[in-house]
């Protein structure tokens, strides 16, 4: 059976990961990966973690066979395996992606050689998400002899930059799919750039800066509120990194994301106390300055809503569809200014 690359255009069409090359699976630009480290090493990590990647290609083939090679095994105590390391498959089908399978490690597997049975269909378009927590070393596909692979063009007009934290990252998502960026790609039919740092969302100029090598956006959405306002850094970090994306991007539509309640807002009134701050100050910073636009997280998650997280802080599936669902009609309508 021939071998083809995983993550090769001859083969697939590849939206969320511009800046990939032949051994080079990251989601940075590799020209920008010294300044990056330099600010935050942190990032160097988080960088190889490729959410927000998707696939696209059609097949004829019966049968898909995949090996796959991991730098790090799945250990994550609050998130299945499948979202931290899988890649998710989606078949069209009249006219609509539907899930159909989700390629996943076992615990303390770092390698996966498994074939997938598609469906009996002459053609199949297959759009495949890669994964949210976890680098790959190495990624291929085999298909019998008499079968074809090619890109598939899902006809994305509009692509999105968005940047922020773990769960903009897909923490605690149990399949790629299924992450609130992932989900609003689908239901708008979006190209998205993830740029969401678990635990890192704290304004580095270097990641506004990343903005300057993707031509075409169409808006950028700030989601870092978690990380930096728990530490203090978005009064000092918001206006320039908005600044520094202005300067190749002036006329998007940005977008800037409170964060959302946090079960321990009950038991904790500083912790409210905090969030309030720094939402006043970012609603603020949006009247000021043309074309960005505040959403308060509390609209895209509630307070009362407590059982929609796996620790009182991360999404279940069931936030993540919440959030998507109420995010999707702010950006839609945005995009159409």
């Amino acid at each position: 059976m021939p071998t083809y690359p995983l993550f090769d255009s001859k083969y697939v069409t590849m939206l969320g990961l511009p800046f990939i090359e032949e051994n080079h699976y990251q989601r940075f630009p590799k020209t920008m990966s010294k300044e990056i480290y330099h600010e935050n090493p942190q990032l160097e990590w988080l960088g190889y973690h490729l959410s927000g990647g998707i696939l696209f290609f059609e097949t004829n083939a019966d049968h898909l066979h995949f090996a796959i090679d991991y730098a790090n095994e799945p250990l994550m105590n609050h998130m299945a395996p499948s979202g931290e390391s899988g890649f998710d498959i989606y078949i069209q089908h009249e006219g609509k992606w539907m899930f159909f399978d989700v390629i996943r490690p076992f615990p303390r597997q770092k390698s996966i050689d498994i074939t997938i049975k598609l469906p009996a269909m002459k053609i199949k378009q297959v759009m495949m998400y890669t994964p949210l927590y976890a680098r790959i070393t190495q990624a291929s596909i085999q298909i019998d002899d008499h079968h074809m692979i090619h890109p598939f063009n899902p006809g994305y007009q509009k692509k999105i930059f968005f940047y922020g934290t773990s769960i903009t990252q897909g923490a605690c998502a149990s399949r790629p799919g299924l992450s609130y960026t992932n989900q609003i790609s689908r239901m708008l039919g979006i190209e998205v750039i993830n740029m969401g740092f678990s635990g890192n969302g704290l304004g580095e100029p270097s990641i506004a800066l990343i903005t300057h090598q993707c031509p075409h956006l169409d808006m950028v959405i700030i989601d870092y509120d978690a990380n930096a306002g728990a530490v203090g850094k978005i009064e000092s970090t918001l206006i320039p990194w908005i600044e520094i994306v202005r300067q190749y991007h002036p006329n998007i539509p940005i977008l800037i994301l409170s964060r959302i309640p946090f079960n321990r807002e009950y038991f904790e009134p500083k912790d409210q106390e905090m969030r309030m701050k720094n939402k006043i100050y970012q609603q603020h910073i949006a009247s000021t300055m043309s074309n960005v636009y505040f959403i308060d997280g509390e609209l895209l998650i509630t307070k009362n809503e407590t059982e929609v997280t796996v620790d009182g802080v991360h999404l279940n599936d069931h936030g993540m569809s919440l959030f998507a669902t109420r995010l999707a009609p702010y950006i839609a309508a945005h995009l159409k200014r």
